[in-house]
Formats: structure tokens, C-alpha cells, sequence
């Protein structure tokens, strides 16, 4: 699922704009803290992914070790789509670029949901 709209760009090609649909909250205290967190843990779990990943590819198990690599770059993208939201909900990384949400890559659709529906949930 995902939200987005379409617009026309100056060249006249069709392109999607990504909707985040906790772009009307209003940033509290600590939720840059738990956006952070939530990025380390996407860390952790993607490291842990391709480490299962490298132990099922040396025991012949192509199969799983696909899902988990499938896994782990599910993982990259939730770490991405915290670090986007950073500067929405609080302070932003040193040297990281802001971009408006309407800017945010379409490709990481499902990753920015899964995100924002934590936030929404946590701090509504």
C-alpha cells in the first residue's frame, strides 16, 4: 500500500510524490530519541539478516539466504526512511540534507508507511 499523488514535472512526464501520511503531526519531545532508536535497531536487525544470509549461502540453502537478503533490504530502507523523517520530528543529522516529504524516493514507499505508522501510533 503507500500514499502518493501524481504531478507533472517541467518536462511534461507524469511522476509520483510520496503523501507521509504523519506529515501532520506535531513534533514532541523525544520522538526524534525514538526515531533514532528505531534506525539503530534497523541497524542491527539488517546486520543480523546478512549474517544469516553469508551461514545459509555456505550450506546450500539459496532459498532462505535470498529471503534474508530480502529481509536486510527491507531493513535499509526503514533505516533510510527514519533518517529522512529526522528533521520533521526533531534535530536532523549532522550534514544531512532536508528534503521536503514530497521529495522522499517512491521506492521506499512501504518502509516510510511502516515508519509513520509507528509514529502515529506512539505518539498520535
Amino acid at each position: 500500500m503507500g500514499f502518493y499523488w501524481e504531478i507533472t514535472d517541467v518536462g511534461g512526464d507524469r511522476v509520483k510524490r510520496y503523501d507521509w501520511p504523519a506529515k501532520s503531526m506535531t513534533p514532541v519531545d523525544g520522538m526524534d530519541a525514538v526515531l533514532r532508536g528505531w534506525r539503530k535497531e534497523a541497524i542491527r536487525e539488517r546486520e543480523e539478516f546478512l549474517n544469516l544470509q553469508k551461514d545459509l549461502g555456505r550450506t546450500g540453502d539459496r532459498t532462505t539466504a535470498k529471503i534474508m537478503k530480502e529481509c536486510a533490504s527491507y531493513q535499509l530502507q526503514v533505516q533510510r526512511a527514519c533518517t529522512l523523517m529526522l528533521p520533521w520530528v526533531g534535530v536532523p543529522d549532522t550534514n544531512q540534507d532536508v528534503l521536503p516529504s514530497s521529495l522522499w524516493p517512491i521506492d521506499l514507499m512501504d518502509a516510510l508507511d511502516h515508519v509513520s505508522w509507528r509514529l502515529l501510533l506512539c505518539f498520535g
